[in-house]
């Protein structure tokens, strides 16, 4: 009788136990797929906007979804980026679509031409942060040489035909790209920079800077080997004036 009712007993405990891990399994799964999914704001065009565009709150619409459908790398707003694309209205925006960088510091003026600086390893160091619409100070570097004769005028300068190896030779051009590595067809191109050997043009980097004809036409003007050197004009004292005005001027 005793193991008769212990029989009862386990299979009740056994349809019970059954039955609480059916309902439990029923109930799980949530009405909203969303649920449970961590939600995240992205960020809508509000109207169409074309390259270049500075983005305000006007240009934007923020809305919530879940992280899978968020681009990865936006930042917490995107006021104050500027456009690297067009978009049409109601189109979602992404990182790689925008830059802190002013589109119109990377292009030359009107009349003005891009030239890429070849900076020799050794002086880079003043340039690594250097960013588009900065503006820099151009200088020469020549060998020492020493004539005899003391009497030297502007074009022995010029020519590195004096006791001084480092001349300005432009004051405040913009600078109109990053600082990056220099490409080996830029390297072949100096031929009047003089390297040692093939591994001292490694570290070299490449800078492009906003030049006028009358700048290049100075420029192929010497005829002396050279290095190029750009020293940074500080905040107080860059040029007020446009690109434009500058145009033709070689100080």
């Amino acid at each position: 009788m005793n193991q008769r009712l212990l029989v009862i007993i386990a299979v009740l405990l056994l349809v019970v136990g059954a039955s609480g891990l059916l309902m439990s399994g029923q109930s799980s799964p949530s009405d909203n797929p969303e649920e449970g999914q961590k939600q995240v704001t992205y960020f809508v065009t509000a109207r169409a906007l074309s390259a270049g565009s500075r983005l305000t709150d006007d240009d934007f619409t923020r809305q919530t979804g879940s992280a899978g459908e968020t681009p990865s790398g936006m930042p917490d707003s995107p006021v104050g980026y500027y456009l690297q694309v067009d978009k049409a209205a109601g189109e979602r925006l992404s990182a790689g679509e925008m830059t802190l960088t002013d589109p119109a510091d990377q292009q030359p003026g009107k009349n003005m031409i891009r030239y890429s600086a070849l900076i020799p390893e050794r002086y880079t160091g003043a340039i690594q942060h250097l960013r588009p619409g900065d503006w820099v100070d151009v200088y020469l570097r020549f060998d020492a040489k020493r004539p005899e004769t003391q009497g030297m005028h502007r074009r022995s300068l010029i020519n590195g035909e004096s006791r001084l190896n480092l001349f300005r030779i432009f004051k405040a051009r913009r600078v109109i790209s990053r600082p990056g590595k220099a490409s080996a067809s830029l390297l072949a191109r100096q031929s009047l920079i003089e390297v040692d050997d093939s591994a001292a043009g490694k570290g070299s980097l490449s800078v492009d800077i906003e030049l006028s004809q009358a700048d290049l036409k100075r420029l192929f003007l010497v005829t002396a080997h050279y290095e190029l050197v750009l020293f940074p004009v500080v905040r107080e004292e860059q040029p007020r004036v446009t690109a434009g005005k500058m145009q033709g001027k070689a100080k």
